[in-house]
């Protein structure tokens, strides 16, 4: 087997060159659209602008982009328009901006915080609930058998923290296109430590100290889930 030489200013040129794709509207089966949705509404119920200042008006932008893609464009505009500076084709033309602006770091998490910083309630109902016991059904001498299964029946799974919305962003032009392809909050958290630790390898020779210790680079990324 022929063994080449890794150099890392080949690869980097090579991917100077890679378009980043377009954001593409993804079909979403956890309902992320009705729960903004239901958010939305409550903003306009309330006559509430979210949206003063420029960061607290583009933030919201982003956060649609990525979740809607161009179906996010609506809500955009319905958000702005409680802002005394709204303006309809200024409006389209941030969105188109948030639209085109690849790996923003910005997710949709951050307009549901933004909501609720404004004395908005973003807490969703439960789409599913936990089947009914009949009376007796469970009593001493009567348990199930298989009890861990029971207790599990009717509980909705949810995903767990992500660490996208403490990144500081705009994030280097090299990560950003390392997450181009994201289609959710755990795909960015997944593909920048694997970036990471990636990177880590191909720093031979490096530490630093620290607290009268020497530290390398190296970072060991390990996943976990569910089989």
């Amino acid at each position: 087997m022929n063994k080449k030489t890794f150099n890392p200013s080949e690869w980097l040129n090579k991917a100077d060159n890679i378009t980043a794709p377009k954001p593409e509207i993804i079909a979403d089966a956890t309902g992320i659209q009705a729960d903004i949705e239901t958010v939305t509404r409550r903003i306009e119920e309330a006559c509430k602008d979210i949206t003063a200042g420029y960061a607290p008006w583009r933030d919201p932008g982003f956060a649609l982009a990525d979740a809607l893609g161009e179906d996010g464009r609506s809500y955009y505009h319905r958000l702005s328009r409680f802002n005394e500076e709204y303006d309809q084709e200024d409006c389209d033309k941030q969105y188109t901006a948030c639209l085109n602006a690849h790996g923003h770091g910005i997710t949709i998490k951050t307009f549901f915080q933004l909501a609720k910083d404004h004395g908005i309630s973003v807490s969703i109902p439960s789409k599913t609930s936990k089947p009914a016991v009949p009376s007796g059904a469970i009593s001493e001498g009567n348990t199930p058998s298989n009890p861990s299964a029971s207790s599990a029946e009717g509980i909705e799974e949810t995903e767990g923290p992500t660490i996208t919305d403490t990144l500081p962003y705009p994030l280097p032009d090299f990560l950003q296109k390392v997450i181009a392809r994201k289609k959710s909050t755990e795909d960015v958290d997944l593909l920048l430590l694997g970036a990471l630790a990636v990177i880590s390898a191909c720093l031979p020779g490096i530490s630093g100290e620290y607290d009268e210790l020497v530290f390398y680079p190296n970072f060991f990324l390990f996943v976990t889930g569910n089989a």
